[in-house]
This record gives C-alpha cells, sequence and structure tokens, in this order.
C-alpha cells in the first residue's frame, strides 16, 4: 500500500524541472518561436476570449493582472504533465503561497479602495445592532481563515486527481 505522500518522492535523479523552467524562458527570449506558431495564435485567441469576456466589468489593468495569473497557473500546470517531473501546482506550499497572495492584493484592493464598503459587509443586512460586535469578530475570522481553506482545498483536488489517475 502506498503512502498518501508518496508521490512527493523522486522517481530518477534527473530534474526536469528545471530544464523545462529553463526551455521555457529560452524560447521565451527568441520570440522568431512564436511569431506565427500555433501556440501563438492560441495565446493570443485566448487572451481575446478573456478581454470580450471581462472588459465591460474590469479596468485594463485588472484585465492584464488576471491574464497574468491565469497564464502563470496554465504554465504551471503544464510544467506538471512533463514526464518525470514535479508537479509545483500539487504542493501545498506553492497552492498556499498563490491563494495568500490573491486573496492578500484582493483584500487591500477593497480596503483602500472601498472601505466603507468593505467594513458595511462585515455585518449582515438587518442585524440587530446587538449583535453587530460579535459579527464583526465572525466575519473578520472567516475572511482570514479563507485563503488557508482555499489552497487545502486546491491541495487536496490536485491529489485526489493525481490518486486516480494513477490507478
Amino acid at each position: 500500500m502506498m503512502s498518501l505522500m508518496s508521490m512527493f518522492d523522486p522517481h530518477s535523479g534527473i530534474m526536469f524541472n528545471w530544464l523545462t523552467i529553463f526551455s521555457f524562458f529560452f524560447f521565451m527570449l527568441s520570440m522568431k518561436w512564436f511569431t506565427h506558431s500555433n501556440f501563438y495564435n492560441i495565446l493570443s485567441e485566448l487572451s481575446n476570449l478573456i478581454i470580450a469576456t471581462v472588459k465591460h466589468s474590469l479596468k485594463n489593468f485588472t484585465i492584464l493582472f488576471f491574464f497574468c495569473i491565469f497564464l502563470f497557473i496554465l504554465m504551471s500546470n503544464m510544467f506538471g504533465m512533463v514526464p518525470y517531473s514535479f508537479s509545483m501546482s500539487s504542493h501545498f506550499s506553492y497552492n498556499f503561497s498563490l491563494g495568500f497572495f490573491l486573496w492578500l492584493v484582493g483584500l487591500w484592493y477593497s480596503l483602500f479602495s472601498k472601505m466603507m464598503e468593505f467594513i458595511a459587509h462585515l455585518t449582515p443586512q438587518g442585524c440587530p445592532m446587538l449583535l453587530v460586535p460579535i459579527m464583526v469578530i465572525i466575519e473578520f475570522v472567516s475572511i482570514i481563515i479563507r485563503p488557508i481553506a482555499i489552497s487545502n482545498n486546491l491541495n487536496m483536488t490536485w491529489v485526489e486527481f493525481n490518486n486516480t489517475s494513477n490507478q
């Protein structure tokens, strides 16, 4: 019977992770590989689709931010499909750091750009004034716990997918 953590054991002495990461950057440095290739066409169609979907509700900077995050997650998942390499997205520290960063960016943005709306969301509508201090504490704790819960869910989903695909 295999251990749940045996998927993190190295299967060979060759580290293909570094090779795949650096080969991607070498290809990106010379753009002649991407000018009229299928990868460039797929990437441009994907960016046009995402921009057309969210351009009415978001500013240009946020579209660029979400597109970069999307490409980062996509590339890290693609690196996990390279044979004999370790998938970065299957590790809890990777998921936690990514989830914590995105949560912190969203929290700072909502706190500093719309502070009154952020504070108003800490109490439910129609809450009695006697319960407001307790509700603020409960909602604040739930906001603090959210990145841990999301990264744990992402990690367990990946572990479950990995276990079912190996059988």
